[in-house]
């Protein structure tokens, strides 16, 4: 099998980039597709691929109707360049936080992003002038790559499984139910949890599902699954808290909202009360890069000294 017509002489051999070519090739068994992620011409992988071929004086791969596959010699060279892809990932990782320099990107929810993180970082930025915060909001239970640098520090309500992602933290976050005072006056408060199916409810789409959080969690769920009057469905986070004090009805918020927003009325957690978990994640290259660093350790302040409101939090004493 040719890969490519023009000669390989000049394309190099073995060396680390080729191999990191020949292993996306082996990883997507197309050329095409390869040439597509690698961002190169098709004719740029081809003499890429001849090269190697010459270099080992044997083909690497063969071609069938759909692609090429490997030859046994290709799939010895893919036993040694299958963790190429992830070194390379790692070095971009760590070249585009130095590029970055004082931007700091933080992902998490709309709740997350929209209200939580600026009332924690209250103060950095007077504290830290050379550092931006950038935010990017995405749907709760969305984990962002860092792998992949899409975020320098990820807010999540989902433990990471992969071994290049760093828990730097972990929370939990109680919930309650809260109504606008206008809608207190008018229509009083439920004093059971049964008591809510008298109530018209706002709720998040999340809130719909068993196991996301603890306590009275899974029973509201089953509460909301028959519940006459849901009077408003969402899925953001925010869009929830406007709509409870616009009085749509009541909802669960974090409980940290009695502290900030004077118009709304706690309702007992007696009658509700839920726990979420939450995790924060860095990179494990540049978890100790300074602006992320920086970021990192101004919310571990600001949890353990509490004026976060209502939230517990643990730091990883190994990393921080």
């Amino acid at each position: 099998m040719a890969f490519g017509d023009e000669s390989p002489a000049a394309a190099g051999g073995a060396d680390l980039e080729s191999a990191r070519i020949f292993s996306v090739v082996a990883r997507l068994g197309n050329v095409r597709a390869a040439a597509s992620e690698l961002g190169m011409s098709q004719s740029t992988v081809s003499r890429r691929i001849a090269a190697m071929e010459e270099s080992f004086g044997a083909k690497l791969f063969v071609r069938s109707s759909e692609g090429v596959n490997l030859t046994d010699v290709g799939r010895s060279v893919m036993q040694i360049t299958d963790g190429l892809e992830s070194a390379a990932r790692r070095l971009k990782t760590v070249s585009d936080s130095v590029k970055r320099k004082t931007v700091v990107t933080i992902s998490g929810s709309d709740g997350i992003g929209g209200y939580w993180i600026p009332i924690c970082l209250a103060g950095f930025s007077e504290q830290n002038p050379g550092i931006t915060v950038q935010v990017k909001c995405g749907d709760v239970g969305r984990l962002a790559d860092v792998a992949r640098a899409e975020a320098d520090i990820d807010i999540t309500y989902s433990l990471p499984r992969d071994g290049d992602s760093c828990v730097i933290g972990h929370g939990t976050m109680p919930f309650q139910l809260f109504a606008s005072k206008d809608y207190a006056e008018k229509h009083g408060l439920p004093e059971t949890l049964e008591q809510v199916l008298d109530h018209p409810v706002a709720a998040l789409e999340s809130y719909f599902l068993r196991g996301v959080g603890d306590g009275h969690w899974n029973a509201f769920a089953d509460l909301l699954a028959r519940h006459p009057r849901v009077t408003y469905r969402v899925n953001s986070a925010l869009a929830l808290g406007f709509a409870i004090r616009s009085g749509w009805g009541i909802g669960p918020q974090p409980a940290m909202v009695a502290m900030t927003e004077h118009s709304m009325v706690p309702i007992p957690r007696s009658v509700y009360s839920s726990v979420v978990k939450f995790w924060l994640v860095m990179h494990r290259d540049t978890k100790d890069n300074p602006a992320p660093r920086a970021i990192a350790d101004w919310i571990k302040r600001r949890f353990i000294k509490g004026t976060a409101g209502l939230a517990e939090f643990t730091v990883s004493p190994d990393i921080l």
